[in-house]
């Protein structure tokens, strides 16, 4: 126990350095939507049929209808 209260400030900085890291992708890839919906770029990812997940969305070919 004593070395991992020893060692508690090493995981909350790396803690705190991967949330940066999320934090900054996410409003990077907002930022990408954003941009590809102004150029009228369909996603295949936000199709609406709840499937985001799927392994085979790239390749599934179902457009979101706007």
């Amino acid at each position: 126990m004593e070395y991992f209260l020893g060692h508690i400030i090493y995981i909350l900085i790396g803690g705190f350095i991967i949330a940066a890291i999320c934090a900054v992708w996410a409003f990077a890839a907002e930022k990408w939507n954003k941009t590809k919906k102004e150029e009228g770029i369909k996603d295949a990812i936000d199709c609406g049929m709840g499937c985001s997940g799927c392994a085979m969305f790239a390749a599934c070919g179902k457009h979101r209808q706007e």
